[in-house]
């Protein structure tokens, strides 16, 4: 089965309106009518629970599919295309195009199978699934986004994992790091990860998966109080942005197209430099940088260098070369 663009309640209304026209036509003793509406409703129910998401915005080609062998939905949009899901339980995930995601009704759990996706939990026990390198990463809580890039040729598959609001949980082979908003992590096709800051003003001010929706997220008020705590300690001098980087500093420097709402291309064969890196959060004592090349959804304009600092410092008069654009 394929639905294409199903729109707010199309398919649990018509599932009610057939329910409601059958009971009505039916002549029934009236002994038997509370086991009949019951009956009615209990499979009413179960139909609109096999249904794992809804589809309440889009733009561009989308398309839902229901697998063969059980109750689980498949969502995947095309070039160009975006689509807002809300699963059962409240939980809101926003997929970029060329993206595919798989959930199942039955525990309201989802997986995302390529491209990009902006996630809003609204409890951990809804997670985020994410196979990678052949094992299991689980995200869970907060608001932030997930993103396999297509690799290139001679490139190995990279999965990145980012928090924008709340606490994160990204766990793998039993072991779990909670990431403050700001904190990107990177693992290789080994399953070894790097944690990065990036800019999250950058970010957020050219993210399409953030901006080009009508609806605001369940968490926005919370992402403004990020952006603004962000902002004041970039005006107090604590965290420093530049539009370039040292070569040793540069992570990856392929920055996505305008049209692609996804993160940068970064290399696994990148990975390896990274390892010197602080992994402390925003108010780290650190004076390490770290790169964050562009946004979800982001222009290849969107890149910046992240510099986390103990203390205020005065201008900085090390020159950085800007980066390169494809």
């Amino acid at each position: 089965m394929v639905v294409e663009g199903c729109p707010r309640h199309s398919r649990t209304g018509l599932t009610f309106l057939v329910f409601r026209e059958t009971i009505e036509r039916m002549e029934i003793s009236p002994r038997f009518v509370p086991s009949g509406v019951a009956i009615a409703f209990s499979l009413f129910f179960s139909v609109v629970h096999s249904f794992a998401f809804e589809i309440t915005e889009q733009s561009g080609a989308v398309s839902v599919a229901q697998t063969a062998s059980d109750d689980r939905l498949s969502c995947e949009t095309s070039t160009d295309a975006r689509a807002q899901l809300d699963l059962v339980g409240g939980t809101v995930i926003r997929l970029g195009s060329n993206s595919a995601l798989l959930s199942d009704g039955n525990d309201a759990r989802a997986g995302l199978l390529k491209g990009t996706a902006l996630f809003d939990f609204a409890t951990r026990s809804q997670p985020l699934l994410l196979e990678h390198g052949g094992k299991q990463v689980v995200v869970s809580g907060g608001t932030g986004f997930a993103r396999f890039p297509e690799a290139e040729p001679g490139q190995e598959a990279v999965l990145l994992v980012g928090a924008l609001a709340g606490k994160v949980k990204v766990t793998m082979n039993g072991q779990s790091r909670k990431l403050r908003p700001g904190e990107l992590l990177a693992f290789d096709a080994r399953g070894k990860r790097v944690a990065i800051q990036f800019d999250l003003s950058k970010l957020a001010g050219s993210a399409s998966l953030l901006n080009d929706f009508q609806s605001p997220l369940p968490n926005h008020d919370a992402i403004q109080r990020e952006l603004k705590h962000f902002a004041a300690l970039q005006k107090r001098g604590f965290i420093r942005s530049n539009d370039g980087a040292s070569p040793q500093q540069i992570l990856a420097h392929r920055a996505t197209s305008p049209n692609d709402a996804g993160l940068l291309m970064l290399g696994a064969s990148n990975l390896s430099n990274a390892s010197s890196l602080n992994n402390a959060g925003v108010s780290g004592a650190s004076s390490s940088s770290a790169v964050m090349m562009t946004a979800i959804g982001g222009t290849g304009g969107a890149v910046g260098v992240v510099m986390v600092m103990a203390k205020p410092l005065g201008p900085i008069n090390i020159p950085f070369p800007p980066l390169p654009h494809p």
